[in-house]
C-alpha cells in the first residue's frame, strides 16, 4: 500500500507535505514531492514491495521527462507476462522489475486508446498520470476498484489523493464535493 496526492489546488509545497503526512501510514520507505509547471504538484509515500531499489521511487518520471506517474497497487504476473518484454523492446527501462515503470510505459504506449486499453492490465491499482507537454492529467484505477482514489474538482482545478483526509487539509476543498473515482 502506498499513498499518493497531486493536483493544482495546493498553494504551497508545505500543503502537499501536510497532505502526504496525513497518509504517512500508507508507506514509510520513501516520500517525495515534485512541482511541475502551472502549480501542479505530485507527491508519493512509498511502501516498497515489488522492486526494492531506489530506482522505483515515485513520483516516477519517464526517461524523456515528459510523463509523470504516482501509483498505488500491484500489477499481477499475467500483466508482466503479456506486456513486459514488448514494452521493454520499445522503451528504455531503468529498473529490473518495477510494476510502476511497467505501468508508466503501458500508459504512454496506449495514451491514445487508454479508455479501452486499460482493461488489458490485471492487478489492483490507482494512479495519477501527468503529461507535462500537454498539461493533461489522467486518473485511473482497476475496473473492480480495489484501491481507493478520491478527488475534488472545481471546474478548473483538481486535487486527488489516496484518502479523503489527504484532501481536506487544503483550504479550497469543499469536503462535501469530494468524489471517489469508480472502477
Amino acid at each position: 500500500m502506498c499513498g499518493l496526492v497531486g493536483g493544482n489546488l495546493f498553494l504551497h509545497p508545505n500543503e502537499v507535505k501536510k497532505s502526504l503526512q496525513s497518509i504517512s501510514h500508507r508507506g514509510s520507505d520513501f516520500s517525495n514531492i515534485i512541482s511541475l509547471k502551472n502549480g501542479f504538484f505530485l507527491g508519493h509515500n512509498r511502501l516498497s514491495i515489488q522492486d526494492l531499489s531506489s530506482n522505483s521511487n515515485q513520483p516516477f518520471i519517464s526517461n524523456c521527462g515528459r510523463y509523470y506517474l504516482v501509483y498505488n497497487g500491484e500489477l499481477w504476473k499475467s500483466t508482466f507476462d503479456k506486456w513486459n518484454d514488448y514494452l521493454r523492446s520499445k522503451y528504455d527501462f531503468k529498473t529490473e522489475k518495477s510494476d510502476t515503470e511497467l505501468l508508466l510505459y503501458f500508459l504512454i504506449h496506449h495514451k491514445q486508446t487508454l479508455m479501452t486499453s486499460i482493461n488489458e492490465i490485471n492487478g489492483m491499482f490507482s494512479f495519477g498520470f501527468f503529461d507535462l507537454e500537454d498539461e493533461k492529467l489522467i486518473l485511473g484505477r482497476d475496473f473492480i476498484g480495489r484501491i481507493p482514489l478520491h478527488y475534488f474538482y472545481d471546474g478548473m482545478n483538481i486535487i486527488f489523493g489516496s484518502e479523503v483526509k489527504s484532501l481536506i487539509s487544503v483550504d479550497k476543498v469543499n469536503k462535501g464535493e469530494i468524489k471517489s473515482l469508480k472502477g
